[in-house]
């Protein structure tokens, strides 16, 4: 049975498909030549560092993201051009990890706490792709058999406001940045 959001399905001769699945009716999918990839979607070479795919120290990361020292921190996470794969429920993840609030310049860290914040950055990914991902109150993101994501009930802040901080107690607040919802503990993050 093939979900009404399933736009095209791969069947391998050896068993097992690939799905595309298009929640957001953005999906655009082409076939190309590996080495034609970059000519065809320009936009591919100005992706930043994908911290599944990529091993980068955390020397070459702070150095990465002290080009960006006026940048606040969320920003800076959800800027694509400086770290792939990274939307706002691991943005608000990352920035609880490494205690870090998410107004925070980039200039104003501490060598510890840039360091903290790129070991928050890779254990948070890693952990949250082990688990399948997240699937949030709006229900459009499912794995590839067609489950919500499992990392979804360990969420530390995201869409979590009013509700006790699950390393402090003190309660988990909603603010806006830039207009949109950002979720932390005013407690733990400094």
């Amino acid at each position: 049975e093939v979900d009404k959001r399933t736009k095209v399905v791969v069947t391998f001769t050896q068993g097992g498909q690939l799905r595309a699945v298009d929640d957001t009716g953005n999906l655009e999918m082409f076939v190309v030549a590996f080495d034609e990839l970059l000519e065809a979607r320009p936009e591919l070479g100005e992706l930043g560092v994908d911290i599944l795919d990529e091993q980068v120290s955390w020397t070459s990361f702070g150095e990465r993201m002290l080009r960006h020292r006026d940048v606040k921190l969320r920003n800076l996470l959800l800027d694509r051009t400086v770290l792939a794969g990274v939307g706002p429920i691991y943005a608000d993840e990352i920035l609880h990890a490494a205690g870090l609030r998410p107004d925070r310049a980039v200039s104003s860290l501490s060598t510890q706490e840039i360091r903290r914040f790129y070991r928050a950055v890779v254990e948070t990914l890693h952990e949250s792709a082990k688990h399948r991902g997240v699937t949030a109150s709006d229900g459009q993101y499912s794995d590839l058999t067609g489950k919500p994501g499992g990392w979804t009930d360990e969420l530390q802040v995201f869409e979590r406001d009013g509700k006790a901080c699950r390393r402090c107690r003190s309660v988990v607040v909603k603010v806006r940045q830039g207009g949109k919802p950002v979720y932390l503990c005013e407690d733990c993050q400094v």
